[in-house]
């Protein structure tokens, strides 16, 4: 993969009993990955800490479009996705529209029900396009948004988690 500019996407943060303190760790690729004790700034299963230029645009974007609840860590504002956390740092540098396809962590992906309406539905409310739904064979349908920085999320029905695509 090519070198290039990172996602607001920094860190992968995994929950494991019997913990007593975070492990950080860089896997081979150069991506962080801390395991850290079961609650542990909220997390209680999967943490991904996330640079963004501006937290209000963050909020109303995760909050308010995407309807994720908001909770608070010891860094800022978070979003409970299911049984993950996303935790948002205010960083004015971080980059502006990183490519999709290049070395560390790219995309984070959510597992929907129906991806054309909910696909549409957020193209509606103003959210950036970044692929249109697609079938991947009998694998999976998938599309992918922008969030306000230009960080890639995958929106994805996979026939291994739901039975099939229809």
């Amino acid at each position: 993969m090519p070198e290039a500019a990172p996602s607001g996407f920094r860190e992968l943060m995994i929950a494991r009993e019997g913990l007593r303190e975070p492990r950080q760790m860089v896997d081979p690729d150069g991506n962080r990955v801390q395991l850290v004790p079961k609650g542990f700034d909220g997390v209680t299963q999967l943490g991904i800490a996330m640079a963004v230029r501006s937290l209000g645009e963050h909020r109303r974007f995760y909050g308010d479009i995407l309807g994720f609840a908001e909770e608070s860590w010891s860094g800022g504002p978070a979003f409970r996705l299911g049984d993950s956390l996303l935790l948002l740092r205010e960083d004015r540098a971080a980059t502006v529209d990183p490519v999709r396809q290049a070395s560390g962590w790219r995309y984070i992906t959510l597992q929907v029900a129906d991806i054309d309406a909910v696909h549409g539905e957020l193209i509606g409310k103003g959210v950036r396009e970044g692929l249109a739904p697609i079938t991947l064979g009998d694998v999976a349908r998938i599309s992918m948004i922008l969030d306000p920085d230009g960080n890639w999320i995958e929106l994805s029905r996979r026939a291994s988690i739901v039975g099939n695509l229809s």
